[in-house]
């Protein structure tokens, strides 16, 4: 039985920004990106907190799990959070956990929210400008404003409720902590360690925020050596 794997992403982002670690991953894992509701394509609705996006992934899971089959999460930036708390879900729920789980490019506190709490467009704009995983040419289309725009905002807005203590400690499984020093440097990316029993594999990369994009087929070579070989 393959292994699965299921991917969260950033804050207004969607699922294509795993489009290319799936395509590295599909012969070894079935690949689950969760798109959050009210982006993209998916209109439901946007989660009003963070407890609710993460049940929304636990019915998502829940559809998807093949029983018996081991399975890894993975976050990226807002979705280090979903992966926590929809782990905390399954494990209370199902009475399993996975086997490992990717955290990347965000500490376990909100960066951009402490350092930028403004949510207008010129400021949106600005933190895509600046640290990629949007092109130009889509941050001034009226895409951006329609679809992009209020999915930043929403999410932004639910990670500034969120209250980082109640994440769960104590964890057994294998972690993975993925930060780049330009924008999550390890100094803060450490604080990941105290979630787990074992001390986290960290892995650093170049770039900006969005360092996945560039670093895909390295990522991927990672999950793979580091959860097929989990007994």
């Amino acid at each position: 039985m393959k292994k699965e794997i299921y991917f969260f992403s950033n804050a207004g982002g969607t699922i294509e920004l795993f489009n290319g670690l799936c395509n590295e991953l599909e012969q070894q894992f079935d690949c689950f990106p969760f798109e959050y509701p009210g982006h993209s394509s998916d209109r439901n609705g946007f989660c009003d907190s963070i407890e609710k996006l993460s049940k929304a992934a636990y019915i998502f899971f829940t559809k998807r799990h093949k029983l018996g089959a081991e399975f890894v999460l993975m976050g990226y930036s807002m979705g280090t959070i979903v992966a926590m708390e929809l782990n905390k879900l399954i494990k209370d729920n199902n009475k399993t956990t996975p086997i490992g789980i990717v955290l990347a490019a965000d500490p376990p506190r909100n960066m951009i929210i402490e350092e930028n709490g403004k949510l207008e467009e010129e400021n949106i704009k600005a933190f895509y400008m600046k640290n990629g995983g949007i092109s130009e040419k889509l941050i001034n289309s009226k895409l951006f404003i329609h679809m992009y725009l209020p999915s930043f905002r929403n999410d932004y807005l639910i990670l500034k409720r969120y209250d980082y203590s109640k994440m769960n400690r104590n964890n057994t499984m294998k972690s993975v902590i993925l930060y780049c020093e330009q924008d999550t440097p390890y100094e803060i990316m450490s604080e990941w360690a105290s979630f787990f029993i074992s001390k986290p594999l960290f892995i650093q990369y170049s770039g900006g925020h969005f360092f996945l994009r560039d670093h895909y087929q390295e990522i991927a070579q990672i999950i793979i050596k580091t959860f097929l070989s989990e007994k």
